[in-house]
């Protein structure tokens, strides 16, 4: 099976504190199905794949490891999904905080592994029944607005995409 990191994108609510840090809130996760038919279940993120992300809850800029812009606050599993809560610094690079309060940046990216997965037929994509979570994002241009995520987009190829599913096929 591949290991290929994926990236899931949300909005989030923001709202500045005395400190001048800004705090963020949005489900960083939830079970709807993208175009190409996939879904994360809520329980995904409950049999263990957040532990080493909690034991140091960095929030990056744009997925980049450096530039580190705050920490994650909260992080809680839901009958929705996963429900993110983070605090932004005050000394977040290139402006972040400003550009949060300004809704200029208003978008959550998820980076993880999907560890195991049901093929479904009737969408010809995947129910992901367990994932690992890597890294959270504040993110400029989320990578596709209009669905909640898309694993397909992940693949250089969809021949690669398709063999990624097979892989979770009982056939």
């Amino acid at each position: 099976m591949m290991n290929k990191i994926f990236n899931l994108t949300s909005t989030f609510k923001s709202h500045a504190t005395e400190d001048g840090s800004v705090m963020i809130r949005g489900m960083a996760s939830t079970s709807d199905f993208d175009r190409a038919g996939d879904s994360i279940s809520a329980e995904a993120w409950a049999k263990g794949g957040l532990s080493n992300f909690e034991k140091n809850p960095i929030i990056l800029f744009n997925h980049n490891y450096d530039k580190p812009i705050g920490r994650a606050t909260g992080l809680k599993v839901t009958d929705r999904g996963l429900e993110l809560e983070a605090k932004i610094s005050k000394s977040a690079p290139e402006s972040v905080c400003e550009l949060i309060r300004d809704g200029v940046l208003g978008a959550f990216s998820v980076g993880f592994r999907v560890k195991d997965a049901d093929y479904i037929q009737e969408t010809d994509g995947l129910k992901i029944k367990d994932a690992e979570l890597f890294e959270v994002s504040v993110v400029s241009v989320p990578c596709n607005q209009t669905a909640t995520f898309s694993l397909a987009k992940s693949f250089d190829s969809i021949e690669e995409y398709n063999e990624f599913k097979k892989t979770f096929t009982n056939s």
